[in-house]
């Protein structure tokens, strides 16, 4: 089993956000700094998009297909999970 620390999980999910990226969709994911938990050998990471009004089946196929490149390259288990940005 890979050890990665909760620190090196998110930057690691961030570069992968941030090399996906889709610049036409006028917002950026970014990973909730500190909210990444390991669940078994499971990482639940949390996302939300950088502006209000973006729902989170907006981005639900981009987030799974970076979970699988994780899983890919990387052979970590990322569960990346969507959230609302707060008001």
């Amino acid at each position: 089993m890979n050890t990665i620390s909760q620190l090196e999980i998110e930057k690691l999910v961030q570069n992968y956000l941030d090399q996906h990226r889709d610049e036409s969709a006028g917002y950026r994911l970014n990973v909730e700094q500190n909210a990444a938990r390991l669940d078994g050998d499971w990482w639940c990471v949390v996302v939300v998009p950088d502006r209000n009004g973006v729902r989170a089946h907006d981005y639900a196929e981009r987030v799974t297909d970076i979970a699988e490149k994780l899983q890919d390259q990387e052979e970590l288990k990322v569960l990346l999970v969507p959230a609302l940005v707060d008001d």
